[in-house]
């Protein structure tokens, strides 16, 4: 147990070499778990089979723990969040998963949220049904359900002044949905996209991220990225992202997946991203909803007027969705 845990562990330390590598890194949690004991087993041999047993045990019960404990708002515990002024948005970021077949169960999560704006990935041409559903509670609707390739559809009570799809089946960026508000006296995009698994193809994975971070960097304005990114910040993907898009992390541990009877949710795949100028009031996990990840809940506002925004570097007046 010890050797396979230092067999995963190592090829991670060298992640920034190659993508391959990179994709141990993703599960540096659990192999640290099996590395410790692994150890005392060593330490204790006539014991060894229980403790392996309970280091399994332990590993997979901390991670789910983070997670429930992810699932309680830091905000006000009467969840009004009383200490957001001014320019403030919810966001719902959920990967509402091909396999979910209730779809009211969807409906219903998005009712009882009521986010300002709801970014679905997996929502292909049998939930298109619910668009029209949804349309009184959320008029201003962009996507490409139509397309299993992409199926990302963003959801807005507010009005957006632009907004485009982008999907793997026309290039090489991933499936990906933006739009561009007015907030706080400025132009905002929210961008949402569904990466390609590390697993899947390590390199198109790389690539996808650094196709939104070049995207991100030609947006004007305020930038909320939202994502089912398939990694978890133990990779050295999303470092390469952040430092690449100019963005920062919302900075809060939440293993999202998997949810439900498939299992204890063990990995933070599920992220938020914003500009310097965008403060992360608060975000956590939202309740099982019948899909294999756990939805995302975001609050946001402006930082304060009397602050100089931050600018990011090589930003152009103009955007495309294509870079």
């Amino acid at each position: 147990m010890l050797l396979a845990a230092l067999f995963g562990l190592a090829p991670g330390a060298f992640g920034g070499l190659t993508p391959f590598l990179d994709v141990f890194a993703h599960l540096t949690g659990h192999f640290i778990g099996a590395a410790i004991g692994g150890l005392i087993a060593l330490a204790w041999p006539r014991r060894a089979f229980a403790i392996l047993g309970a280091a399994a045990i332990a590993t997979l019960a901390i991670h789910a723990s983070q997670a429930a404990r992810g699932q309680i708002p830091t905000g006000d515990s009467d969840g009004h969040f009383a200490s957001l002024s001014g320019d403030a948005l919810k966001i719902v970021s959920f990967n509402t998963w091909h396999g979910h077949g209730d779809h009211q169960r969807i409906a219903s999560f998005l009712e009882r949220e009521k986010p300002d704006l709801a970014i679905l990935y997996e929502f292909g041409p049998p939930k298109r049904p619910l668009l029209a559903a949804l349309k009184q509670q959320f008029p201003y609707q962009v996507g490409c359900a139509e397309r299993w390739y992409c199926s990302v559809v963003m959801l807005s009570k507010r009005p957006f002044t632009r907004s485009g799809t982008d999907s793997r089946d026309i290039g090489p960026s991933p499936p990906l949905v933006w739009a561009e508000f007015s907030f706080g006296g400025r132009p905002l995009t929210v961008i949402g996209a569904h990466i390609m698994g590390p697993q899947v193809g390590p390199r198109g994975h790389v690539k996808e991220l650094d196709f939104v971070a070049r995207m991100v960097r030609r947006v004007p304005g305020h930038v909320i990225f939202a994502g089912d990114l398939n990694a978890t910040r133990w990779g050295r993907s999303l470092a390469r992202f952040g430092q690449r898009s100019g963005l920062q992390h919302m900075d809060r541990f939440l293993p999202s997946w998997p949810a439900g009877w498939r299992g204890w949710p063990q990995l933070a795949i599920d992220h938020f991203y914003v500009s310097r100028d965008i403060k992360v009031s608060d975000v956590h996990l939202g309740p099982e909803a019948g899909s294999d990840h756990l939805p995302l809940v975001g609050y946001f506002q402006t930082r304060s007027t009397g602050t100089r925004l931050t600018s990011r570097a090589n930003r152009s007046t103009a955007f495309s969705a294509r870079p």
